[in-house]
């Protein structure tokens, strides 16, 4: 039924779970799973480097953290795939704009399923944060399965 899944993760335990039950549903479908991680880096480092803001050195600590941050997040979907014998690619995307760059990962990549987890806040607090989730079920064409 589904043969590419999109695993979209921000590195939380909560994202981390969903990527593990993502790869036991791919698992046991017979898929392949692409995890993605979406932050909006925009170079920030560099313009207060520029400015003076702050030194060379430190913008260099902080482009290296971000770095090893990201392959913190993706790393930990790759390596549990490949314990689970479930074939995975990777993604960054660099995007403030978190439920779009999902939806357009996930038609990019050619997924048909994508595979999420959900804080689950409701009411005032949800209306007030938003959510990644929500969106994504909103606007996305692809089916999205949400776990919590």
């Amino acid at each position: 039924m589904f043969k590419h899944i999109l695993l979209p993760t921000d590195g939380s335990q909560l994202a981390e779970q969903a990527v593990i039950k993502g790869i036991e549903f791919a698992r046991v479908m017979g898929a392949r799973v692409t995890a993605c991680h979406v932050a909006g880096h925009n170079d920030l480092t560099r313009v207060y480097v520029g400015s003076g803001a702050v030194s060379a050195k430190v913008g260099a600590k902080i482009e290296q953290a971000f770095e090893d941050q990201v392959h913190t997040i993706l790393s930990f979907a790759s390596s549990a795939a490949e314990k689970a014998g479930v074939p995975c690619a990777t993604r960054y995307v660099n995007s403030p704009d978190c439920f779009a760059a999902i939806i357009q990962t996930a038609e990019g990549e050619g997924c048909d399923l994508i595979f999420m987890g959900s804080h689950g806040r409701s009411g005032m607090t949800a209306l007030v944060l938003g959510s990644i989730t929500n969106k994504v079920l909103t606007h996305s064409k692809i089916p999205v399965v949400v776990c919590r």
